[in-house]
């Protein structure tokens, strides 16, 4: 039988220093804020413990104690705060977006005084109506994207075709049988005298 030493750590015995004592607490209370972090964000406690290479149960433990899931509601609800203000932001100078859309589609119609403010500002016209157009995209009022279908060419010979159409009558064919069945079926249980219930 294999005897096990057990060592007890003690402040007499520990021969690390108190400097690295505490980095390693620190070094742990980073792991945890990491894990809380990368959870508040809806990551998988398994793809959390994978990228800080600890295990599924470290991150289980961290994420669902008290503190842990307070941190993370804690979190969750300053991430929505953030993503509400953005949101309200960007509605709110979406009206100068289109004013500048309009200046720059209908230049040739404004005043000289007008076409020099327009053009002496920086950044230069192109960086901002590109910038004009993110924020528009981003206020729900986006440009109508186009969706492209790919359409397969092929060479059929007459044979080929011949045969699609063979099969096409062969099924329809099949479903006209099917159909006379199902009324025929259908028309021997109601000429089948009458209701069950009365039997």
């Amino acid at each position: 039988m294999d005897k096990k030493i057990v060592i007890e750590t003690t402040p007499e015995n520990d021969r690390r220093t108190v400097a690295e004592r505490e980095y390693q607490i620190k070094n742990i209370w980073n792991h945890h804020q990491e894990m809380i972090r990368r959870a508040a964000v809806g990551q998988k406690p398994k793809d959390i413990a994978a990228a800080l290479g600890v295990t599924t149960a470290t991150v289980g433990n961290v994420i669902y104690s008290e503190l842990g899931k307070k941190a993370i509601a804690a979190l969750q609800a300053e991430m929505n705060t953030r993503v509400v203000d953005v949101g309200r932001r960007i509605r709110e100078i979406a009206p100068d977006a289109i004013d500048l859309i309009d200046k720059v589609v209908n230049y040739h119609k404004l005043n000289p005084e007008e076409k020099v403010a327009l053009n002496g500002e920086i950044p230069d016209i192109k960086t901002r109506i590109s910038t004009s157009l993110d924020i528009l995209d981003r206020a729900g009022h986006g440009a109508v994207k186009k969706v492209a279908g790919v359409i397969a060419h092929g060479v059929m010979t007459k044979s080929d075709i011949e045969e699609i159409k063979r099969r096409g009558r062969m099924s329809l064919d099949r479903a006209e049988e099917i159909e006379e069945a199902t009324i025929e079926v259908v028309n021997n249980n109601s000429d089948s005298g009458g209701n069950e219930n009365e039997r």
